[in-house]
């Protein structure tokens, strides 16, 4: 599952990107927006976002609509708040674990780690059954 968690502070565009992802998804592109936001990070103002759009196909007057009346933005805003009070602070982020209900247990991997890290981290939630 991805969550978000855009970098506010160091990428002004993030937020709105965050939320053309979802605008995107919308219209069942959610993954190809997200993949395609990455391409060029530094390059995510409104115009790049329609660039985007028209690209993957999508129904631009549609998506632009979405994005334009910050549909997604609460549920942007919801992820970060669920981070923060994680202590996440940087991305990529990844949460190992398992889920009861609405209760995660396992460790948290902050950064673009090595294999073995995860590997370590899975042997361990597998452990804890």
């Amino acid at each position: 599952m991805i969550r978000d968690f855009p970098l506010v502070d160091s990428h002004p565009d993030a937020m709105r990107a965050a939320e053309a992802a979802h605008c995107a998804g919308d219209q069942g592109r959610f993954l190809l927006m997200h993949d395609a936001l990455f391409t060029d990070p530094g390059k995510l103002g409104q115009s790049r976002l329609i660039d985007y759009a028209t690209s993957l196909k999508l129904d631009v007057p549609k998506f632009r609509s979405s994005l334009e009346s910050a549909k997604h933005k609460l549920e942007v805003q919801n992820d970060m708040g669920v981070a923060s009070s994680l202590q996440i602070n940087g991305t990529p982020s990844f949460l190992i674990g398992k889920t009861t209900g609405d209760e995660l247990s396992g460790a948290i991997v902050i950064g673009a780690q090595p294999f073995s890290v995860f590997e370590a981290k899975l042997k361990e939630a597998d452990g804890a059954q």
